[in-house]
Formats: structure tokens, sequence, C-alpha cells
């Protein structure tokens, strides 16, 4: 299906939304410019065995906290090793990191109410086809890509080329694309992670190394496909720092976007406002008669199905199916808008 994106650019605020049949699918937001896929010099500062993590300053406000499963393992041999496991299957947070130890992270999770980032030192460097995973060697292959012939394909490839002590994760947007563009998007990783290696030996802990792309640019190398025909940007500032960007890494997707130059706000005029509202809400109406009824907090989003009095004289068994499929397919489609 075919899908555009708009991208509404203000002095304090960013909104980019991709509508595909005329409905918003997606959207992002962002006010304050994220940390997520920042990657710091960080200390730990802290190390707490009863809850299997370690506190670590990165120069924030608060310490991010970085648990044992985040923290890249040594080999298979060497893991076996390993005196013995805590009840979770990981080695004790006691054998990974020590208090005053110096290590690069990255920020998994943005901080929540009066919590700091998750981290990882599980470090990954999106690319437009690849994702490098710095002293990871593994090959993974995006679990969207269902041909099992292209995904023969793109292993080997990835095989072919992975970077000796470093990984790669093949992106679903390298589907069909050739050894050369993946090279090329190697490359150009390789060069971003040496850069950040580099300024790593000379920088003291709570260092910012990388900070990753602002929204509309993210938005287009993570998702922008074959799919998205046309892109409109309502700012002529953004919209030639997206040609630029597009001109370098992704060529072929130059000729689709435009600057949109009208009086009326482009949210406005694709009926995106709307969605928004609707979105803010925690009831969303199926056409049914039931509803869903979507909480968020931090531990867990909370979506619940309710049927309504429309059709209670109906057959309850054959209600609450119809109900349900109805749900699951607007549940799909909230989860995105929402970005839970």
């Amino acid at each position: 299906m075919e899908a555009e994106l708009l991208v509404n650019a203000a002095p304090y605020e960013t909104r980019v939304a991709r509508v595909e049949n005329g409905r918003v699918e997606e959207l992002y937001i962002e006010r304050v410019r994220g940390i997520r896929g920042n990657i710091y010099k960080g200390r730990v500062v802290r190390v707490v065995p009863g809850i299997q993590a370690a506190f670590v300053e990165i120069g924030l406000e608060r310490a991010g906290f970085l648990y044992a499963g985040d923290i890249l393992r040594p080999s298979a041999v060497e893991e076996e090793e390993e005196e013995e496991l805590a009840p979770n299957g990981l080695p004790p947070i006691t054998s990974l990191v020590e208090e005053g130890q110096e290590l690069l992270v990255q920020v998994a999770r943005e901080p929540i109410g009066g919590k700091g980032p998750r981290l990882t030192t599980q470090i990954g460097l999106p690319g437009r086809y690849l994702v490098l995973l710095p002293n990871n060697p593994r090959i993974a292959i995006a679990k969207r890509l269902e041909d099992a012939e292209e995904i023969a394909r793109l292993r080997a490839i990835a095989e072919a080329i992975r970077p000796e002590n470093h990984g790669l994760i093949v992106r679903t947007v390298a589907h069909g694309r050739s050894e050369e563009e993946l090279k090329r998007d190697l490359a150009f990783l390789l060069r971003i992670w040496g850069d950040i290696a580099q300024r790593a030996r000379h920088a003291v802990p709570g260092s910012l190394l990388y900070k990753d792309l602002d929204l509309p640019l993210k938005v287009m190398r993570d998702y922008v496909d074959d799919r998205v025909v046309r892109i409109h940007v309502d700012s002529r500032e953004t919209y030639e720092r997206m040609l630029r960007f597009a001109e370098r890494f992704m060529p072929e997707v130059k000729s689709r976007i435009f600057y949109y130059p009208g009086e009326r706000p482009i949210f406005s005029l694709y009926g995106v406002e709307e969605e928004i509202a609707r979105a803010l809400l925690p009831r969303v109406p199926l056409r049914s008669g039931g509803c869903l009824v979507i909480e968020q907090t931090e531990a867990l989003v909370a979506i619940d199905v309710n049927s309504g009095t429309k059709s209670a004289t109906k057959n309850l068994e054959e209600t609450g199916f119809k109900t349900n499929l109805e749900a699951v397919q607007e549940i799909v489609h909230q989860i995105r808008l929402r970005n839970l």
C-alpha cells in the first residue's frame, strides 16, 4: 500500500505522520531532542547485585540504569567458564562491571518520570541498510523480511562483508539491494565508529560521543521504503536538510521530497490534527459499538476491550468474537499511532 510522509517542523516541536489510504498509521513527535541512541562514555557509580543492575554516570541529571542482560557478554566458550549464573540465567552483575569502571554505553530508552535512562553496552549504529554492532560478532536479519531466498542472499552478503570482531543487522529496506550498496553503507558506519572510538580514548566519563539524528532525518533513515511515494515538508530549512541527507545517503528518495508552502497547516490539510486529538484520549470507539480503553503507565500499557450495548441482545459468543476481531485491527493501528 502506498504511503505519504507529512513533516510539520515548528520552532519548538517537530511532527511526522505516515498516511496510508487517507488514514494516519504512524505518528512521531519530538518536542525536546531525545537522547535515545546517543552514545556516552560512562562511569559505574553503583552496583546492585540484588536487582542484577548497575547505575552509570553519563553526565545527565540522573545516572543511567544498566541491567545485566544489556551488557555485552563474553563468547559462548568464555561463558561456560563462569563460576555460576544468577537465578535469571545471567552472570552475576558483579562479574560483569565494578564501581569506578569506565565503559561506553548507548541509551536504549529515554528517561521516564523520575528514572534515569536505560543503558546498554550492546551498541548499535544504524545506517540505511545495516546496523553495525561493534565488538559483537554476529549476524541478524530483520524479522519483517520473509522471503527465504532473499534472506539467504542478504545473509551471504552480510557474512562476506562483516568486519572482523564486529556484527551486522540487515534492515528491512535492504531487500533487493546490491552488495555494493550494502558495502557503501557499512563503510560509512565504520567511519562513524572509528571516530567514536578515537574520541572515547581521550574523553572523560560523562562525555557525549555520538548523537543520533533528529526526527525528520531519523524517519527518513528508518522508515522510508519503496511504499513511501511522497514526503511533504512544511519548513524550507528542514526540506533543504532532508534533500541534502537524501542526496548523500538515499539518492533514490530525493525526487520524492516536496516543499509545502501553503498557508493552511499541512496537518490540518490531511486531517492529522483530528487523529492526534483522538490519540490522546484513553477511549477509542469501535464500529460495533464497543470501545478500547488504553492506559499507559511507566511499567506497562493496558488495553481493555469493551463490547457495547449496541449488540447486547445478540448471541454473546458471536458478539464477543466480532468485537475481538475488530479490536485486534484497531489495537494494531493504535499501537503504531501512539508509538507504544
